[in-house]
């Protein structure tokens, strides 16, 4: 797909606000799985490997928690269609290509 398809799909047509992009990567991870353990894996480099997969939508989130409902709301709807974008587009949003 071209930029310029792109650019005509109306579903890509996101504006994608910091609040947007927290409610994005805040959902992505509700959903993401977390890789199973090598053999070999210590303790600390589990509790490593869990920080740096799970910490972004966390702190996504904690942001989220922090803003006006309306705008909260507005952001995880947005958030969603990017989602659903990905799955039906293999793209979130114009903005990102």
């Amino acid at each position: 797909m071209t930029f310029d398809e792109i650019k005509r799909i109306p579903d890509l047509q996101i504006e994608v606000t910091p609040a947007v992009e927290d409610a994005f990567y805040f959902l992505r991870g509700l959903e993401a799985d977390f890789p199973e353990s090598p053999d070999d894996e210590t303790p600390e480099e589990y509790d490593e490997r869990l920080s740096k997969f799970f910490d972004p939508s966390i702190n996504a989130g904690k942001r989220l928690k922090e803003l006006e409902e309306t705008e909260k709301w507005q952001a995880v709807n947005s958030a969603y269609q990017m989602i659903d974008n990905l799955k039906k587009y293999g793209v979130a949003c114009a903005e990102w290509v």
